[in-house]
């Protein structure tokens, strides 16, 4: 018997609709962002130039250097000294340009360098025109130059023992002042050259970081360091992101059988935000922004440096910290350029 039309085209629509099924209701669509890619590994992201004071000649003891220069260390190139001296030279910065070489010395009464003034000087990227640019006489340090390159700050002091207070200078060391009579050390420009940041003692004697305006106007206490039953605290080294953002320190504490550790924080530049970025055995300070924002060097002691201090690089959330270089026990902090 011959099928009906009709009928074939039923069967036609059922066999349709089995195979593609209707949905009543549009399927959802993950909204969730994608993860986070891994973190980046710093051995081999690390890129620019950093500049650090290496050690010519130690003590009896071999303890303490006698005599110093500089060394650039640049990824995947051989080390090249570029300064050697009869003096103890350290606290490097690169103007922003990456031309010069901002840096201080003992220079002017050997053989105790550590009695000495400590003056200011500096040099071309290769360590030529040495030239002193700081006050004579003085016992100055971290000199630190404006984002445009046309002035230095940096700390200052009659005696060795202080008190110390923020002087700025033009480049080439002219229009020497002190900076609305702040008192204090480590300062640190802000990347738009507004602010400067530094460490200085607050009203209950504990070493804070403060921010005041790059002309020594309205001097505000950020971080509020304090005692708590085992030790005293303080902030030091203040290190501002190249975006302006955040500010890496070091957060120490001193205990009163005489030992201490210090840890490598950052915050906003307001004091909020709080991140501790490492656990050091010992102590990790004296942080350095790389220029990309990327990663942090700093000076501390891992597995791996035998118990001397080391310049350590990690990623600037506090992952992946790797030894980049074992120095002594005199290690002073570092420069890093992009150029």
């Amino acid at each position: 018997m011959p099928q009906h039309p009709n009928l074939r085209r039923l069967a036609l629509l059922i066999l349709t609709a089995c195979a593609n099924p209707a949905e009543p209701f549009p399927r959802s669509v993950d909204q969730s962002p994608p993860p986070a890619p891994p973190p980046a590994d710093p051995r081999q992201d690390w890129e620019g130039t950093i500049a650090l004071a290496t050690c010519n000649t130690r003590d009896d003891q071999d303890m303490f250097c006698t005599s110093s220069g500089f060394t650039l260390m640049r990824p995947g190139v051989t080390d090249q000294v570029i300064l050697t001296t009869p003096y103890i030279v350290g606290d490097p910065a690169w103007s922003p340009d990456g031309k010069w070489l901002a840096f201080t010395a003992y220079a002017h009464c050997a053989p105790v360098p550590r009695e000495c003034p400590q003056e200011i000087y500096r040099m071309t990227r290769f360590g030529q025109s040495v030239m002193q640019v700081g006050p004579a006489g003085l016992y100055s340090y971290s000199p630190a130059w404006s984002p445009d390159g046309s002035r230095i700050v940096f700390a200052s002091a009659d005696e060795i023992e202080g008190p110390y207070h923020l002087m700025i200078m033009n480049a080439d060391g002219s229009g020497l002042r002190t900076l609305g009579g702040l008192s204090g050390g480590a300062p640190a420009w802000s990347p738009d050259g507004r602010r400067i940041a530094y460490s200085g003692t607050d009203a209950d004697g504990y070493f804070a970081i403060f921010m005041a305006n790059s002309d020594g106007t309205v001097p505000t206490q950020v971080t509020f360091p304090a005692e708590d039953g085992t030790g005293w605290a303080w902030d030091g080294s203040p290190a501002w992101s190249p975006d302006g953002e955040a500010v890496a320190f070091t957060h120490g504490v001193q205990y009163a059988d005489g030992h201490g550790s210090c840890q490598m924080h950052s915050m906003k530049p307001d004091g909020s935000g709080l991140v501790v970025l490492t656990n050091d055995s010992f102590c990790a300070s004296k942080p350095v922004w790389f220029p990309g924002g990327r990663l942090i060097a700093y000076q501390g002691i891992m597995p791996e440096s035998g118990g001397l201090q080391g310049l350590i690089l990690m990623n600037a959330d506090g992952t992946q910290p790797f030894l980049l270089r074992q120095m002594g026990y005199d290690f002073s902090r570092v420069a890093w350029t992009s150029k």
